[in-house]
């Protein structure tokens, strides 16, 4: 799989997404369905932050829009939450913002940060919350 998953922090209350430069829409749902099983595990709500500073879209983004708003633990799972996504380029934000906008009742769990700092600043985690530094 081309999206790793891992704990970003010592409570599981966030998730640290990566991604490989070749991802797939498949690697996408694959890592949903890993999500969705950490997410299984604990009873409480469930951040994810992506690292989008190299995230290039694959093909067929738009006619992939409802496959992701089937396959999103975070978006979909009764503990998701919000969905971080760090650094990416206006291309990837404007795509989002179309799907946002299509599928409204996700666009409110979609959230945009600069860096890691402001990523963890919004989600109220201090260093000693993380469990392995991630920049």
């Amino acid at each position: 799989m081309k999206i790793h998953v891992r704990w970003l922090d010592r409570d599981h209350r966030v998730i640290l997404q990566t991604f490989d430069p070749d991802w797939s829409w498949a690697d996408f749902a694959e890592a949903s369905r890993l999500e969705a099983k950490m997410m299984d595990t604990v009873d409480h709500q469930v951040d994810v932050v992506a690292d989008g500073r190299s995230v290039q879209l694959p093909g067929r983004a738009l006619s992939v829009m409802p496959e992701i708003r089937n396959s999103s633990a975070t978006l979909n799972h009764p503990n998701g939450g919000n969905y971080i996504l760090v650094g990416i380029n206006r291309v990837v934000q404007t795509f989002v913002e179309v799907y946002t906008s299509v599928f409204k009742q996700h666009g409110t769990k979609v959230l945009f940060a600069n860096t890691f700092e402001e990523a963890y600043e919004v989600l109220g985690l201090s260093p000693e919350d993380i469990e392995e530094p991630y920049e």
